[in-house]
């Protein structure tokens, strides 16, 4: 008598089976604006980290990235007079990110982040003239990415959601000094890659009660 095996749907919120992590993202907000922009390929994998901040950052938007076109809605942010759209991106011009330099702006910042692959973020930055003609601030972060859930990741690069951390820190340290949102998301996003990895092996996460 074959038995019939019993099928577990997965959260639609967080796409996992066994660990749903919803309850455990936090809801936060900033003092600027986030724009993501996800190359088409990223936005099919699992493992993107982008869907977090658009899911807790209040300010956060996502758009998928084209070679020809921009959409409407992202044009209005970057015309908009009360807008300084910032391109986090690093080249030979580019000006290091400090509290100082956030909290010097008149207008509301909008952050710009290419969200996918070091490689897919080369590209979407070389196919789009318009990128390349935005401000262009980087980041400096110490350590290693505490990302691991993709193979063959490059030292001193950081995956879209700890990019998103590090904003909330910086920009925290002088305008909010007692908040605390970016240990809120650093705390979601090392619970995060703890159940996602027992999630794929079929089963519960064992942690700490903290964790659970």
């Amino acid at each position: 008598m074959a038995v019939k095996k019993q099928i577990i749907e997965s959260c639609r919120g967080c796409g996992l089976t066994f660990n749903c992590v919803c309850d455990s993202l936090p809801s936060l907000v900033a003092d600027w604006d986030l724009v993501l922009l996800t190359h088409p390929n990223e936005t099919r994998r699992e493992t993107n980290t982008g869907q977090w901040l658009r899911k807790s950052l209040a300010q956060c938007q996502v758009f998928e990235w084209s070679r020809t076109s921009i959409p409407a809605e992202l044009t209005a942010i970057l015309e908009s007079p009360n807008h300084q759209p910032i391109l986090l991106f690093p080249n030979d011009n580019s000006r290091l990110l400090t509290p100082t330099a956030i909290q010097g702006c008149s207008k509301r910042i909008v952050f710009i982040v290419l969200d996918g692959t070091w490689q897919e973020a080369q590209k979407m930055y070389n196919r789009s003239d318009w990128l390349k003609a935005l401000p262009h601030w980087h980041i400096q972060m110490s350590g290693d990415s505490c990302y691991s859930l993709r193979r063959n990741q490059t030292s001193g690069h950081f995956c879209t959601l700890e990019v998103g951390i590090h904003l909330l820190s910086l920009s925290h340290r002088t305008t909010l000094p007692n908040n605390n949102s970016s240990e809120q998301l650093q705390q979601f996003f090392e619970h995060y890659l703890n159940v996602y990895q027992a999630d794929k092996s079929g089963h519960q996460w064992k942690g700490s009660n903290h964790d659970q």
